[in-house]
């Protein structure tokens, strides 16, 4: 796996995460987790803690890059008879 293309700039007490000109999100030191950095997407959400600024910047991209899907509308349930068909190994 390579990692994406994108750039962590200091921002006061935080760092931007950008993938081209656009803003993917936020990392901050936590001060109560010593080690540990909080990642919050653009809007504010927050999004998990990790070991490293690296780490967050990489995910704050890939989730940037997997785009806005409202991937709970594409996972529906399928029937019993399609459910059938399949088989676990």
């Amino acid at each position: 796996m390579t990692a994406l293309s994108h750039i962590i700039e200091r921002d006061g007490v935080r760092f931007v995460v950008k993938v081209g000109r656009n803003v993917a999100g936020f990392i901050t030191e936590d001060p109560e987790r010593p080690g540990l950095w909080i990642v919050q997407a653009e809007d504010g959400e927050f999004m998990g803690r990790v070991g490293s600024r690296a780490e967050g910047g990489t995910f704050l991209a890939a989730w940037y890059m997997a785009g806005e899907a409202d991937w709970n509308e594409q996972c529906r349930p399928i029937s019993r008879r399609a459910a059938k068909s399949y088989r676990i190994i």
